[in-house]
């Protein structure tokens, strides 16, 4: 973009001193040279076109830039003459020493011919720590260097040289041709041991943004020591050397107390999914495990159901959990439902003794119907994938049907020594309803639903990460109970309440169909009220199917 911008505002002001077609990139070495082609308009790789840089109309203004890329080493002065020390010694006679090492000028016109000239240009220093003047040690002064070894001083010593070949290569540029601006590029800007300053110590030049610590949290660069400003004296390291931990907490606060926008809410938390979520209920412990957050649920009735045909048909006192039971706060997550596939959850039969039963499991893998394969059945050994947008750590599981569902359940129950299910359609409905018959799980409102949850009118079009709508909590503290993902229950479904509290049947075995609940981010206002309900086969997998867990006794 530097290229970009400098070449075709000198195209169309050539009388002006701001801007030069003239540029020098200067690497460390070889392979970063060839690797910076792409910056060449004549390369067939070039980034201007490949990357949609610049319009296509401006290409061929783009074309007219003058670009040398080179490596430092090329700097140094060469011999124009290669004659013996004897053969020096003949030719000399009398007169003055021969100088056959080439001039500045020679070395310009040997690296860089096409800028020969040009006024002005714009120099490019890509790993540019290698590249400063060591410092000047006045008289009664001490270079800041440490004592080393002499393994460390040899180092110091090249890292030096290679300084001075470097910096002088760039002043032999501004002598003959001029510079106009110097821009260093560089992950690790600091000097380096030989410099004459304290090792670590920051360019005094460098500009810092977020964008680079976030590319080191990301590891994408080298170890960093930026910004080492920073240094706390009674830290044992940087404070932004773990960016992440002093910053993903408060992050999370952001997100969890609804303080953000819809939009920058949503982009944080793919940001927190990404590099690690700290928030109770929605990653691992640090042995590995799901870490489910709990909120207990009172036994006791409620009201259930409502009129409409996809709400039961009636509505009615539901007496059915007549013992407390404890909820997870978020659905199932990626990341948490990832800890069960790498524990070769899929290949253990005994957390598969329901879907060996119904014949949907055998040496490994799972009988599935893809919904979006238009119900064609496969054998899986691992969970579906819709795309990347749905694969988000911290957004819910999706694409696993109610026989992956229930053996997470048996795996984790075994993990935490305790007994964990999917919940009932009773269970479900409670906590998202709480005792008062509301029709969403933070009230009767229906004037602002696509603010409180993921649902269709909200316009996301996947599931977004767990608990992105504090708005919409439930009055117990569960969220993302009303949109996001259908949840399946380990209840066999009936098309209405009719006699539900004796007929309805919340066993394991066969593969009837199974309950529903929650809408998704596909649905509307109606279809993501406490009530509304779904029934489907329990090896169909969509890209709107998840899950949440409960335990009950406790």
């Amino acid at each position: 973009m530097l290229v970009a911008w400098q070449t075709l505002n000198a195209v169309r002001r050539p009388a002006s001193k701001t801007f030069t077609r003239g540029f020098i990139i200067c690497t460390p070495g070889i392979t970063i040279r060839d690797r910076l082609r792409v910056v060449l308009p004549i390369d067939p790789d070039n980034y201007y076109q490949h990357r949609d840089l610049v319009p296509k109309d401006l290409l061929g203004e783009i074309a007219r830039a003058k670009i040398v890329i080179t490596n430092y080493h090329a700097f140094k002065l060469r011999e124009r003459l290669e004659v013996s020390k004897v053969g020096r010694s003949l030719l000399k006679g009398r007169g003055p020493d021969l100088q056959t090492t080439e001039t500045e000028g020679q070395m310009l016109q040997r690296v860089m011919p096409d800028l020969m000239g040009l006024k002005n240009v714009l120099i490019i220093n890509d790993e540019a720590h290698h590249c400063y003047r060591h410092k000047t040690v006045t008289e009664g002064q001490d270079a800041e260097d440490e004592d080393v070894d002499t393994e460390d001083q040899e180092e110091a010593e090249k890292n030096s040289e290679a300084a001075r070949l470097w910096i002088s290569g760039i002043e032999a540029v501004k002598r003959h041709l001029g510079v106009r601006t110097v821009f260093d590029l560089s992950a690790t800007p600091f000097f380096l041991r030989g410099s004459g300053y304290a090792e670590g110590t920051l360019f005094p030049w460098t500009v810092c943004d977020f964008s680079l610590m976030d590319a080191i949290e990301c590891g994408i660069v080298k170890l960093p020591r930026v910004p080492v400003a920073d240094n706390v004296p009674s830290a044992d390291v940087p404070t932004y050397r773990e960016l992440w931990a002093h910053i993903g907490k408060q992050m999370a606060a952001l997100v969890g107390g609804g303080r953000l926008p819809l939009v920058d809410r949503l982009s944080a938390g793919i940001v927190l999914g990404k590099l690690g979520d700290p928030r109770p209920g929605v990653g691992l412990t640090k042995q590995g495990v799901p870490d489910i957050d709990w909120i207990e649920i009172p036994a006791g009735t409620f009201w259930m159901g409502d009129k409409e045909d996809w709400c039961g048909k009636q509505r009615f006192q539901c007496k059915l959990l007549a013992q407390p039971y404890r909820i997870a706060r978020y659905p199932v997550t990626v990341t948490q439902f990832q800890a069960f596939v790498d524990a070769g959850g899929y290949r253990q039969a005994e957390w598969w003794t329901a879907a060996q039963a119904a014949g949907y499991w055998k040496e490994g893998r799972i009988r599935s119907r893809d919904w979006s394969e238009g119900g064609a059945e496969q054998w899986c050994e691992a969970p579906g994938v819709s795309g990347e947008a749905f694969r988000c750590p911290n957004s819910p599981v999706v694409d696993v049907n109610w026989f992956e569902a229930l053996a997470f359940c048996r795996w984790l129950s075994e993990q935490l020594g305790c007994a964990v299910y999917l919940p009932s359609e009773a269970q479900w409905e409670r906590a998202a309803r709480h005792t008062d018959g509301r029709l969403y799980p933070w009230g009767d409102s229906t004037n602002d639903v696509s603010r409180r949850c993921n649902m269709g009118e909200t316009g996301i079009g996947h599931p977004s990460a767990v608990g992105m709508f504090p708005e919409g909590q439930a009055k117990c503290g569960a969220l993302d109970m009303a949109g996001n993902v259908w949840e399946w229950c380990r209840t066999k479904w009936r098309e209405d309440y009719a006699d539900y509290e004796c007929e309805v049947d919340d066993t394991l075995e066969g593969d009837d169909l199974r309950v529903l609940r929650g809408g998704s981010f596909g649905f509307y206002a109606d279809r993501v009220r406490c009530a509304s309900r779904l029934g489907n086969f329990p090896d169909l997998r969509y890209s709107t199917f998840g899950f949440r867990v409960v335990v009950s006794p406790f």
